[in-house]
């Protein structure tokens, strides 16, 4: 049996292909969807799919083989890197750091599950930013479910699909705490993108009939958490503070309110949704809410400082466009539906990712070693 393939023409990123042909549009047929095009039929007009990025799963070695064909005289995307290959899951990360997929595979190597997570960030970071932001956080997800689909109808595979959602689709609340029926509000491109994202989720599971899902995630927070999100900005300050590394940290608003849960409860909970017999959206937020002045009054605290003020400087160049002020989420539904409360709590959270950044960071330290 053969594996099945990754194909992505041009910028246009799908999943779940099969070996032998490529998800693309024919000369002459504008932009409309892509279809499902057999390489042997497109060899046999005399057409070539140059615009393609095309990864094969190996089923018996869980290793990913990229190739990547040549895009207007450069390579279109670097190879796909594994990240972990646990459980019959493999994650991986396009070169160009705009991507990540991740799809479950059985053990006769048919791919049977595929996730879509958040991409970029922030808001009004300009024209280009902003387009990208669209076409990864929102285009992306479009491109997901189409391949889906596209497969589900050539192999007669049942794939079950899960969306990150965002909180930040509900910006300017119209209402606390914000539930899965709270009006969308975005703030940043980022947000609008995400509302897009998650009605196409909610058209194809209702035009299609597909097992999507949606979670409209809160804030999740962990020591993975990348450096250009203000919390772990904030713990990893606190870390190289306490060791001598650096004096302080600059920030913008610290009034502003966030639900701030641990991301490997809200895994959890992603992982439940997909277990569900019918398909749904479901809020997955803490119902509490805390302002960045919060958060560095933790932080400062494992490390013995009581005021910080002497360490933080205001910024007015990291304030938003459009702030987003305060975010509390209400998850009863997934409480009743799921059987899921978040475990972790705020403190232990910051106490957590502030320990994880010391153990880090002093590994810069002279003689640490």
């Amino acid at each position: 049996m053969k594996p099945p393939s990754v194909v992505v023409p041009g910028l246009n990123r799908g999943i779940g292909v099969p070996a032998g042909y490529v998800l693309g549009r024919l000369p002459g047929t504008g932009h409309g969807p892509a279809q499902l095009l057999s390489l042997t039929h497109l060899k046999q007009m005399g057409l070539a799919a140059t615009a393609s990025i095309s990864t094969t799963y190996v089923p018996n070695t869980r290793q990913i083989h990229t190739t990547s064909p040549v895009l207007g005289g450069g390579p279109l995307s670097s190879d796909l890197t594994l990240s972990h290959a646990a459980s019959g899951v493999t994650a991986g990360t396009y070169g160009d750091g705009t991507h990540v997929p991740q799809f479950t595979v059985d053990a006769d190597g048919h791919v049977t599950g595929v996730t879509e997570v958040a991409i970029t960030g922030g808001g009004g970071g300009g024209t280009t930013t902003d387009a990208l932001t669209f076409d990864v956080t929102g285009g992306g997800v479009l491109n997901m479910l189409e391949a889906v689909r596209l497969y589900q109808r050539v192999s007669d595979t049942a794939v079950r699909y899960y969306q990150a959602s965002s909180a930040e689709m509900f910006g300017h609340a119209q209402e606390i705490p914000l539930r899965e029926t709270s009006l969308f509000h975005p703030r940043s491109p980022y947000g609008a993108a995400k509302a897009y994202g998650h009605y196409m989720t909610v058209n194809y599971r209702e035009s299609y009939g597909m097992h999507a899902s949606s979670a409209m995630l809160f804030n999740h927070e962990s020591p993975r958490r990348g450096t250009e999100f203000v919390t772990r900005r904030i713990t990893q300050a606190v870390a190289r503070i306490a060791l001598g590394l650096q004096d302080g940290i600059s920030l913008g608003n610290l009034q502003a309110q966030r639900d701030w849960g641990y991301a490997g409860d809200y895994v959890e909970a992603m992982y439940l949704m997909l277990q569900q017999d019918t398909p749904d959206d479901y809020v997955l937020a803490t119902g509490e809410a805390h302002s960045v002045a919060d958060f560095l009054d933790l932080a400062f605290a494992v490390i013995g400082v009581d005021d910080w003020s002497q360490h933080v400087r205001l910024d007015p160049a990291q304030l938003r466009p459009a702030e987003v002020d305060v975010l509390i989420g209400d998850a009863t539904k997934a409480r009743s539906a799921l059987g899921w409360k978040p475990r972790m709590s705020f403190v232990e959270l910051v106490e957590t990712m502030v320990e994880s950044d010391i153990r880090a960071q002093s590994l810069s330290v002279p003689g640490s070693l």
